[in-house]
């Protein structure tokens, strides 16, 4: 017997404001996930509308 398992990835929004962290964090998680980049929070919340988002913080990643 056979059993097809479908899996959906998850897709992850990225925000970070200097292109080097942004560009190393993609490619980092594009192996493993869909990534939607982000380069400033204003964006961030484009990106997101009108999709649902779990919502997960990076721990010192405020200012």
């Amino acid at each position: 017997m056979f059993v097809n398992i479908v899996m959906e990835t998850a897709t992850i929004l990225v925000v970070n404001d200097e292109p080097g962290n942004l560009s190393l964090l993609t490619q980092l998680l594009r192996p493993v996930y869909l990534i939607r980049a982000a380069n400033s929070g204003e964006n961030a919340l484009r990106a997101a509308t009108g999709k649902p988002w779990p919502i997960t913080t990076v721990p010192g990643a405020t200012r």
